[in-house]
């Protein structure tokens, strides 16, 4: 009899992204489609408060906000990348000699006389003065006035790049499928609300806006979060920029007017721009990359008799049954397939 297992809880962790699933002997299926899937796990943050002003700069140090936790399984259906850079900027004698280069034009322009190169030396020498001041001409060393005199009489120097800034792009986007196999609310109870309204709701709560403190009229930051896929991406400090809702997104309208599939499409971006190569600190750090990467998903038995469905509940209650089967859903839309159930069982047999 398929089940569904839209927003099923398990302790302090929702789990949202499971299909619906069949019960047959010998096979656990609800363990089936979560070894099917990959997953990453939404945890709420908050900004820490400051306690005194001289701890200003922990101004977005995040910590954990409470509640439960989601377990997202999602839809292998994007690639998951990282990318990390290293910006150069101009050498800084390159930027102080940049006026000269326009003065270097008088030599061409008169032949490159002495008094063409006296001349354009000057006028070098007037804009860099204009530029950072009388005295910081005066401080300057004679080694660097001497290739400013250089440069104004169109000499070239190829001074090196020079390191500004680093940074990091770990930005994820995610998609994630809710199934209601029963829409409507009359013989089976309202599954659409388990399994479709509920699940969104606890999505909301890392996009939306909260009120403000002590105000009917005024809002402040959403939750933070941080999100860990296992073996795949970690990002410790982070905040859902972007949740596209596709309702229906092949027309599976139900006679009542409701969807039976919803597509969510989660943006995860990090709060931090930099990941350092060494040392413990509260950004993110090669320790924190190397640990999720030696993290992996612990694969679930399927042998042995069907799950018991009854004891995996919503965020609210427990599922009810559903004697619709999956089938008057396109092809292709639930995981589970015989294939795959054949090559489980091959892959097993003997466990």
């Amino acid at each position: 009899m398929p089940t569904n297992n839209q927003g099923s809880q398990k302790e302090d962790t929702i789990e949202i992204g499971l299909p619906p699933v069949n019960q047959i002997d010998g096979i656990d299926e609800l363990n089936l489609a979560r070894n099917a899937r990959p997953y990453v796990i939404l945890s709420a943050m908050e900004p820490e408060p400051v306690k005194e002003m001289s701890e200003i700069y922990k101004i977005f140090k995040l910590k954990p906000a409470g509640g439960p936790k989601l377990k997202i399984y999602f839809d292998p259906t994007e690639p998951i990348t990282e990318s990390y850079q290293n910006i150069l900027t101009d050498h800084f004698l390159a930027q102080i000699i940049r006026p000269s280069e326009k003065a270097s034009q008088v030599m061409q322009m008169l032949g490159g006389t002495e008094n063409a190169k006296k001349m354009a030396q000057q006028l070098a020498i007037g804009r860099i003065a204009w530029s950072l001041g009388e005295n910081m001409m005066k401080m300057m060393p004679q080694g660097v006035r001497e290739v400013i005199s250089a440069a104004a009489q169109g000499l070239k120097y190829d001074f090196p790049k020079v390191w500004q800034d680093s940074a990091m792009n770990n930005q994820q986007t995610i998609t994630t499928t809710l199934w209601c196999t029963n829409p409507h609310t009359s013989q089976h109870g309202d599954e659409f609300k388990k399994h479709i309204i509920e699940p969104l709701v606890q999505l909301f709560r890392f996009v939306l806006p909260r009120p403000g403190p002590n105000s009917k009229d005024k809002y402040q930051w959403p939750y933070f979060c941080k999100a860990n896929a296992p073996g795949l991406f970690y990002i410790k400090e982070g905040i859902v920029t972007d949740m596209t809702i596709t309702k229906a997104p092949h027309n599976e309208f139900s006679y009542v007017n409701r969807p039976s599939i919803v597509e969510v499409r989660l943006t995860i971006t990090p709060i931090r721009s930099v990941m350092l190569y060494e040392g413990d600190s509260t950004l993110y750090t090669l320790k924190d990359w190397k640990w999720n990467m030696n993290q992996e998903k612990k694969v679930l038995p399927i042998r042995g008799g069907a799950s018991n469905i009854s004891s995996v509940s919503s965020p609210a209650t427990a599922y009810s049954s559903s004697s619709t089967k999956p089938s008057s859903f396109k092809s292709g839309r639930v995981a589970i397939s015989p294939d795959e159930k054949q090559l489980y069982q091959e892959l097993t047999q003997g466990s």
